[in-house]
């Protein structure tokens, strides 16, 4: 009467996703569901290294930016279903958190990039955008890094969306101005022929990407639009004895923060000690 089981998906593929989705809510009863962060799937060239390697020949997929697959279905069934996303997933054994003689190296931040990676995939992605009813929930990453993960996306959209591109944009190059200058420099490798190319016939649009704009899939035209894509949208779970979560909680963040502990952890020698200590922090 206190507790309910959460169901844990696979989501190696989005119909694999569905199909365990509609079985734990529609036949067991279930209303919570947990996937991991991220799937690993072996990059294909060195698919012969796996046994050896493991998940070093891996790229993390992460449902949103640079999916193998379309993940929509999945996410449309969340919300028609009335279920929250939640995601735990780690980092270690990956890329800067590798050590092999040091526990507590591995340990810290682990789980909190591996909840970034996802929301920022999701953000980018346009998920929050495109289900605007469906929340996520990153679990046992604490709350801090949310608040650096909204100034970090306000602040690349100022200088990558398409206003701050604009203002940056090659073709507001005054390139006989340039060039005069160059003449005065007196140094040859001014007069290169790429360089001058470059500023007299337009060589930079070949070499610009197709999309410029890190903020289309999500349709962001503004700081604010940033913010609620994100910000009421994810909600962090938070161990009894982390002060990050007081710092979601001010204004002007205000993220979601809430209580997750791992009550029958190694590091949690006696039970009754998780509720005060969590308190302390409103104290």
């Amino acid at each position: 009467d206190r507790m309910t089981p959460v169901a844990m998906l696979p989501t190696a593929t989005p119909q694999e996703a569905i199909d365990e989705l509609e079985y734990a809510v529609n036949v067991l009863g279930m209303k919570a569901i947990m996937i991991d962060s991220s799937v690993d799937r072996v990059v294909p060239k060195w698919a012969h290294l796996y046994d050896e390697l493991g998940t070093r020949v891996c790229r993390w997929d992460t449902y949103g930016i640079d999916s193998e697959y379309d993940y929509d279905p999945f996410w449309a069934r969340c919300a028609s279903l009335g279920v929250a996303v939640t995601a735990h997933g780690g980092s270690r054994g990956t890329t800067l958190f590798q050590s092999v003689s040091n526990f507590t190296y591995n340990h810290i931040e682990h789980f909190a990039a591996a909840g970034h990676a996802l929301a920022r995939s999701l953000v980018l992605g346009g998920v929050t955008r495109r289900f605007p009813d469906l929340n996520f929930a990153c679990l046992e990453g604490g709350a801090a890094w949310g608040v650096v993960l909204l100034h970090s996306l306000i602040e690349h959209w100022e200088v990558r969306g398409l206003p701050g591109l604009a203002r940056v944009d090659p073709h507001n190059i005054d390139a006989g101005a340039v060039i005069a200058q160059l003449e005065k420099v007196r140094d040859p490798v001014w007069k290169e022929p790429a360089l001058l190319s470059l500023l007299t016939e337009g060589d930079g649009d070949r070499m610009a990407p197709a999309q410029v704009d890190d903020f289309a899939a999500c349709g962001a035209y503004s700081s604010n639009d940033i913010k609620e894509l994100f910000a009421p949208r994810f909600w962090f779970g938070c161990e009894a004895d982390d002060p990050g979560a007081a710092w979601a909680l001010k204004p002007p963040h205000r993220l979601s923060a809430m209580f997750g502990s791992d009550i029958g952890h190694f590091d949690v020698p006696e039970m009754l000690s998780v509720l005060p200590a969590a308190w302390s922090l409103v104290e």
